[in-house]
């Protein structure tokens, strides 16, 4: 269930990332860099659940979120992306949903497979940066 994506009108979206363009390490272009960027995000439990968030707060552009688990119990003390109300839901579609939630500027992509050596390609094509979630070999 792809999440739905609002392109912001360039005040609102001046608006919200106010305080990350004022710091001159950002600045406007680096604002713009993140807008643009496309981050893929292996692993949606404890590494990449709080990845996920800081970058839907940050403004990257296009997150794509590969896992295929599902939210488990044992997952909410340490994943709070996660609430009971998902309990038994896909982990990329749970999270899809509570990040567009957060930020409907961000294109949230969710595909609910595991990355192996055949897929891995294919996956992530395209992207810019690919986080590693993933706590277990």
């Amino acid at each position: 269930m792809p999440s739905e994506f609002k392109e912001l009108p360039e005040e609102e979206y001046l608006e919200i990332y106010s305080r990350q363009i004022v710091l001159k390490d950002i600045n406007y272009e680096g604002q713009l860099k993140l807008r643009n960027a496309k981050v893929c995000i292996v692993g949606l439990g404890g590494l990449g659940s709080p990845a996920a968030i800081q970058l839907t707060g940050m403004g990257v552009g296009h997150l794509r979120l590969v896992d295929r688990d599902i939210v488990e119990r044992t997952d909410l003390h340490r994943q709070y992306l996660y609430g009971v109300n998902v309990l038994g839901y896909p982990k990329v579609e749970a999270a899809a949903k509570r990040l567009n939630d957060l930020n409907p500027g961000v294109k949230i992509e969710p595909l609910p497979i595991y990355l192996t050596a055949y897929n891995v390609e294919s996956i992530i094509k395209g992207m810019d940066v690919v986080v590693d979630g993933l706590d277990t070999i």
